[in-house]
């Protein structure tokens, strides 16, 4: 018979998850998987559906810029970047944003009026 975890949950009610392994801990509650939870968390936040969802409707020439604000709000939590660095790399990205964002919208605005054109070709 399978062993189940010993651990309390956080509800007071025991764990009933099976434990892999000759250990007396499940992977949520073994204190030595505690890196390898950390990771595993981490990891499924950035596969997150919402997460996956963005990248798509991003415009792929941000997505790097995006990488970029991601990494250095960690380095700032984590102490290793100068919040005001953070701050301005930030200033600088949302300019960018903007100017990206004005120019495609210029460019839907052009395909809409060369097709309301009349004797226009409608674009490809």
């Amino acid at each position: 018979m399978a062993n189940t975890c010993t651990a309390t949950r956080k509800d007071d009610s025991p764990c009933r998850t099976t434990v892999v392994g000759d250990g007396r801990y499940c992977f949520g509650h073994d204190p030595e998987m505690a890196v390898k939870r950390t990771e595993a968390q981490r990891r499924g936040g950035q596969n997150r559906a919402n997460a996956k969802r963005l990248t798509k409707l991003m415009p792929a020439r941000l997505g790097p810029v995006f990488a970029i604000l991601e990494q250095a709000l960690t380095d700032v939590i984590d102490g290793r970047l100068d919040p005001k660095q953070a701050t301005a790399a930030a200033a600088v990205s949302r300019a960018m944003a903007a100017i990206l964002q004005a120019g495609e919208i210029e460019e839907r605005l052009r395909q809409l009026e060369a097709a309301l054109t009349p004797g226009s070709r409608r674009p490809a």
